[in-house]
């Protein structure tokens, strides 16, 4: 009889002694052989759980298996618990675990990084000037936007001059210096 065929006839409460007389290599083989299914479920249900998640289930699944040595020999059978759901338990800990220290460290396995021996900056100066353009259009219509009032009392005061002649330098030099100041802030902290 082989060690396989002797694993699976084996009783659920006999598994977690069986796999502490085993060494590491015979143990991985035949929690993959008995538990590969329900622990990639298990992985992939915590998995779903998580929306953001690039972690693969085969990654996680390799690691585990890599530490289950440890896991096998914490079993205890007096605590009352199977061998299957003790390590369903693990797993779910450790799946939980291992996405919380991906999400951590802020790596994403899908994006591939490109070297910056390949990066190379294309200019096109004909659609450079047009949105430079396209901006400053825009700036300036929500600049004249935001300040309509003041536009229109300079517009009031330029009439109300022109019909009186009443006009002096230092009133001239007031509007003058109240539109620098407002282009001023318009340039420094933008348009809001």
């Amino acid at each position: 009889m082989t060690l396989i065929e002797k694993f699976t006839q084996l009783p659920e409460n006999e598994v977690g002694e069986f796999l502490k007389q085993q060494n590491l290599l015979k143990s991985i083989k035949l929690i993959d052989f008995r538990y590969k299914d329900i622990l990639i479920y298990t992985i992939k249900n915590n998995l779903n759980k998580k929306v953001n998640s690039s972690i693969e289930p085969q990654d996680i699944y390799n690691d585990f298996l890599g530490g289950i040595k440890k896991i096998i020999l914490s079993f205890n059978q007096e605590k009352g618990a199977t061998f299957k759901t003790f390590i369903l338990k693990s797993l779910k800990n450790f799946t939980y675990m291992y996405n919380r220290a991906n999400s951590t460290q802020k790596r994403d396995a899908k994006l591939i990084p490109i070297p910056s021996s390949e990066l190379f900056d294309l200019y096109d100066n004909d659609s450079e000037g047009r949105f430079n353009k396209e901006l400053t259009i825009e700036d300036w219509k929500s600049f004249i936007e935001k300040n309509k009032n003041f536009f229109n009392e300079l517009k009031q005061k330029i009439n109300l001059w022109k019909n009186s002649k009443m006009v002096t330098t230092s009133k001239i030099n007031s509007l003058r210096f109240e539109l620098k100041k407002r282009l001023f802030h318009m340039y420094k902290y933008g348009v809001k």
